[in-house]
């Protein structure tokens, strides 16, 4: 890894995060200032069988004797908050959004794997409407890395008046597609799964909090719907791995119906997930079976 880099021996308190990130003040984006390459390395680490099961129990999934396809999210989140948080980052980090992510899973992890796990900033892109910037994260187990995420994040404000012409990667609304399932979003369990993902932002269970500052009420992590989402999926044929992409448009509220719709082909599903009456979908995502 390049740059400055925490070495962690145990999963960044979210309330600690809080507090640096407080301190670390406010900031404003500047096309002029390149982000520095923070990082973090997190080795031997074990997942607590009882967090997956909880993780499983509230995104209501399949049983199996293997990791969610996005519970290493509940590892990196903590960490990413971590490096961005840092006074050296100069970051707002109360403003960013995650809008994408990009995964490459190699292959199913078991529960009782031990894994190293790194994650960095790798670069930033500004355009017209705000500042996008990325993290890049791996999962090793016996030095093989067996999982990988590209996470995008966006800040709201176009810096220095930029004008570049980058336009962000889209996966287009379906204008077609059966519907897969349809389900209703609990607010059962919302601080528990905050609590899991290790994000403290109320807006994912208080929702006094969330009307607030303008949202309609508290509204899910988008781990937990998206992970029932890829668990509804039929499985696609073949070994090889699996790249995943997720594109988080809108909030999926909670106490509001989820709609799934899907096309498919012999190596990849695409599929849209509607929140309530909405006539645009609060994640899309494909997922592809490589090799």
């Amino acid at each position: 890894m390049m740059g400055k880099h925490l070495y962690l021996k145990r999963r960044p308190s979210a309330t600690g995060t809080l507090l640096k990130g407080f301190l670390a003040g406010k900031h404003r984006i500047k096309k002029s200032r390149k982000l520095p390459q923070l990082g973090a390395i997190w080795n031997d680490v074990t997942v607590k069988p009882t967090e997956v099961k909880a993780f499983k129990k509230i995104c209501d999934l399949k049983e199996s004797e293997t990791l969610p396809l996005l519970f290493p999210f509940t590892l990196l989140y903590p960490i990413n908050l971590r490096i961005l948080s840092q006074k050296e980052a100069k970051i707002p980090m109360f403003k960013m959004l995650t809008v994408r992510n990009s995964t490459l899973i190699q292959r199913e992890i078991r529960i009782d794997e031990t894994l190293d796990i790194t994650s960095q900033i790798t670069g930033q892109v500004f355009y017209e409407k705000g500042t996008e910037f990325y993290m890049e994260s791996m999962l090793f187990s016996n030095d093989q890395v067996v999982w990988q995420n590209t996470s995008a994040f966006y800040i709201p404000g176009r810096p220095d008046n930029d004008k570049s012409e980058y336009t962000p990667p889209k996966l287009e609304p379906l204008s077609d597609g059966e519907i897969l399932a349809e389900w209703f979003l609990l607010a059962e369990n919302r601080f528990r799964f905050a609590r899991i993902m290790g994000d403290s932002n109320g807006i994912h269970y208080n929702s006094r909090y969330a009307k607030a500052i303008g949202f309609k009420r508290d509204f899910s992590h988008p781990i937990r719907p998206a992970s029932r989402a890829l668990d509804q999926l039929p499985m696609l044929p073949g070994n090889g791995p699996l790249k995943l992409d997720l594109h988080f448009k809108g909030p999926a509220y909670y106490n509001n119906s989820l709609v799934q719709k899907k096309i498919s082909t012999a190596s990849s599903h695409r599929f849209d997930l509607y929140c309530g009456d909405e006539d645009r979908p609060c994640i899309t995502g494909k997922l592809k079976r490589l090799g």
